[in-house]
């Protein structure tokens, strides 16, 4: 058996959907399934390829190094034909049997869904959060209308939702969605990634909170995290918080100055990227 996954983001990184691929596809490994992973994303460590946890990963080449905004348009849509473009030729020359979209992109999922209709691949979409999460920030009121009210329609196109809670799937049930195509898988964490680690417990902190993620405050929330410690150290005043993650130079100069207006520089430890240790 041969599952393609296909991620618009990089993978790895340090957000959450890619340690749930992460265990996925070491649950795939452990039984004799075959892993293929496109990313849409290029990697900094390598060209286009390399073997990670036993699965093919596939990356676009290098694209153009720049923060202008027209750069960056440019790298996300070539990556994204690219995308299309090795999923097709996979299926070419190689049988699949599933494919699991792991990323929201409409129009990127409508094509995907109708290669995998018409070369009969089972197609299925992992979800996580509420899907009116990739809306909220439309800014055109009349798309956003648009989008809430058909975001729907394309969910019902998969074959099936592998979904991370219940109340996700109540909300899919209570839209019409078959309970038969919904399946359960909670979240995934791969503790073989946290042995061997030692935290220093600065401050003498009685309490230790750590937070690893994306820095991306719309989507996590991490700014009201840090907010919120300015209240729990009115009680702990011992308390630290250790962020793990990567961001943007914005994102992060949003929350060094939060911290340093809340002054909470001693209780709150920004770590930054943590490569992955295999």
């Amino acid at each position: 058996m041969h599952i393609v996954i296909f991620k618009i983001q990089k993978f790895p990184d340090s957000s959450a959907s890619s340690h749930r691929f992460e265990c996925y596809i070491k649950g795939f490994n452990q039984n004799h399934i075959r892993v293929s992973l496109i990313s849409c994303s290029t990697q900094n460590k390598c060209t286009n390829y390399m073997n990670y946890l036993g699965a093919d990963i596939y990356y676009p080449f290098i694209q153009i190094k720049s923060k202008k905004w027209i750069s960056r348009q440019i790298n996300k849509l070539y990556g994204r034909l690219w995308g299309l473009y090795k999923l097709l030729n996979i299926i070419k020359n190689d049988y699949v049997d599933c494919l699991i979209v792991g990323d929201n992109n409409d129009l990127l999922e409508y094509i995907i869904i109708l290669i995998c209709k018409y070369n009969n691949i089972l197609v299925l979409r992992e979800l996580s959060e509420h899907p009116e999460i990739h809306y909220y920030n439309k800014n055109i009121i009349i798309q956003n209308i648009i989008y809430k009210n058909t975001m729907f329609i394309k969910y019902r196109l998969y074959d099936g939702l592998l979904l991370m809670t219940n109340e996700l799937r109540n909300l899919f049930i209570s839209k019409g969605f078959a309970f038969n195509k919904i399946k359960i898988i909670p979240q995934t964490v791969d503790i073989d990634r946290f042995t061997d680690i030692e935290m220093i417990n600065e401050n003498n902190a009685k309490i230790i909170i750590t937070y690893m993620g994306s820095l991306n405050n719309r989507k996590d929330g991490i700014l009201t995290l840090i907010r919120t410690m300015n209240t729990v150290k009115k009680k702990y005043p011992n308390i630290i918080l250790y962020v793990i993650g990567g961001g943007s130079d914005k994102e992060l100069k949003l929350i060094k100055n939060l911290t340093n207006k809340l002054e909470l520089s001693n209780n709150i430890n920004l770590i930054g990227w943590v490569d992955q240790i295999n």
